[in-house]
């Protein structure tokens, strides 16, 4: 169980016991969720949040996501520190990068989105609006490790730690702060966000389709 006090690197091991407890109890929703999308408009994009107390006590968030592509599933495990406050651990099956959401993270959504709702509902609308993320790296040579993750809302700012595989993300800034050159580099994490919504075949032909474009704009110039 998780407890108020522990650092990232010991709530990851915890998140990660309980994940395939977690997946097995969201088959059937996962199930429904796709059923219902093929009885619809097969065009749209569904997306459900579902709050899941796991056997071990730990507090979770499983957003499914279904489009013609198929059905994505992104798992959030939150638990409160000694201060009280909200923190989060997104982790994956496949055992890529985790992201831990330091309790800053949401105050700063606060200030800018959701100021007059519960922790636990503000919680809920982060996840739901900023599941989809894209991810680029400040310098891979420095001695601590900056990743930028762009979500729908805004940028997370975090470092990473290589040795545990997790990204330990900071801060939150929304888009209505960007600067100019901060701009330019959100149009490329938006085109990969909206690549990562995808399937595997569409998005290797969107890939070519905009790399043929660039190729034939650079002989223009």
């Amino acid at each position: 169980m998780i407890l108020p006090g522990m650092e990232p690197v010991e709530v990851l091991p915890h998140a990660q016991r309980d994940l395939p407890t977690v997946e097995r109890k969201f088959q059937r929703a996962k199930e429904l969720l796709v059923r219902r999308h093929l009885k619809g408009d097969r065009k749209a994009v569904l997306v459900e949040i579902h709050p899941y107390k796991a056997p071990s006590h730990n507090n979770w968030l499983v957003v499914l996501r279904c489009c013609k592509a198929g059905i994505q599933v992104f798992h959030y495990c939150w638990c409160r520190g000694t201060d009280r406050r909200m923190r989060a651990i997104y982790v994956r099956p496949d055992g890529n990068t985790a992201f831990h959401y330091s309790k800053h993270v949401f105050d700063q959504y606060s200030f800018r989105f959701s100021p007059d709702v519960t922790a636990e509902e503000r919680l809920k609308q982060f996840f739901l609006e900023n599941h989809l993320w894209a991810a680029h790296t400040v310098d891979l040579m420095a001695d601590e490790i900056e990743d930028i993750i762009s979500v729908n809302q805004g940028w997370l700012f975090g470092v990473r730690d290589e040795e545990e595989n997790l990204i330990h993300l900071t801060t939150f800034v929304d888009q209505g702060k960007f600067f100019e050159d901060q701009h330019k580099l959100e149009e490329r994490l938006e085109f990969e966000r909206l690549l990562a919504g995808m399937g595997e075949g569409k998005r290797n032909l969107i890939r070519k389709l905009r790399q043929a474009s660039e190729a034939e704009q650079q002989k223009v110039a």
